[in-house]
């Protein structure tokens, strides 16, 4: 029997990448974050395909890659904050595995986020931006199978709880892929690019 997945969502800032990246270290499990498969796959940044095709465009990539990562199974994934609200990637990653919502406070987000060396194309207006994107998105984060808050916790402290809900739940054996690292493309994330064996 196939394992599942542990799929990390949330609002930008929420720990996503910096927690597949933990989790993958301490499990020994490949770590894919889906921006960074789109950058590789695209050739852009999420930036260069927000500002050049627009949003749509990207979202239809980001459903595509969701798509091809949801076969896989025994991994982590990470999503971009908008991939769960599009109503086929919540059935391609809910059907793949268990689905963890990494909430935070706003001020926390945005305190993160105003450190990060990576852009966001959905907060050119600041924390404006962030609140009401989080305003739009919470309601469809809780459908996720657990709800975790990180607010005012460390990596460590927050991995334990996601370790304990994978290996409960998680029934997760090695992993069918091939792994090898790779940078995205201003090395701000990293992250295993997974090809199916």
């Amino acid at each position: 029997m196939l394992g599942k997945n542990l799929v990390l969502i949330g609002m930008p800032g929420a720990g996503k990448t910096t927690l597949g990246n933990y989790l993958s270290a301490k499990l020994d499990i490949p770590f894919l974050d889906t921006d960074i498969y789109i950058e590789q796959t695209a050739g852009k940044s999420v930036m260069e395909i927000f500002s050049c095709s627009g949003e749509d465009e990207f979202r239809l990539i980001e459903r595509e890659i969701i798509s091809k990562a949801s076969m896989i199974r025994n991994i982590i994934i990470a999503t971009g904050g908008g991939a769960w609200t599009d109503s086929r990637n919540r059935k391609n990653l809910t059907d793949s595995g268990i689905v963890v919502y990494l909430d935070c406070s706003l001020k926390e987000l945005w305190n993160r986020l105003e450190n990060s060396r990576q852009p966001r194309p959905l907060l050119k207006d600041g924390f404006e931006s962030l609140s009401r994107l989080y305003s739009k998105r919470h309601n469809e984060y809780k459908l996720a199978n657990h709800i975790i808050d990180t607010t005012g916790k460390s990596v460590k402290k927050t991995g334990e709880e996601l370790i304990e809900i994978f290996c409960l739940e998680g029934d997760y054996g090695n992993p069918i892929v091939e792994t090898g690292k790779e940078k995205g493309f201003f090395g701000d994330r990293e992250c295993d690019i997974l090809r199916k064996s």
